[in-house]
């Protein structure tokens, strides 16, 4: 499986909020670099490969929290330990 630049700059802002994050904070962060658009159709493709976790916010009736699926976070950590 191979991943666009966006994808990864995608995965990456994610990984990097354990908890998971909205989809607006999200779209924040990457303003500029990619629309709200295309920042959801990726986050869907990331979400049907497995790669992100797309849950509902049990605080909030409308909001959705994006994280990065369990094995994924792992294999990142793992990847940042041997580089450090």
């Amino acid at each position: 499986m191979s991943l666009t630049p966006i994808q990864g700059r995608i995965i990456d802002e994610v990984a990097s909020h354990p908890r998971g994050t909205s989809f607006n904070k999200l779209a924040d962060r990457l303003k500029g670099k990619l629309s709200r658009v295309v920042l959801s159709r990726e986050v869907k493709n990331l979400s049907r490969k497995g790669i992100l976790k797309v849950a509902k916010d049990p605080n909030h009736r409308q909001r959705k929290i994006i994280m990065v699926e369990k094995i994924i976070a792992d294999f990142l950590e793992k990847i940042h330990e041997d580089m450090w």
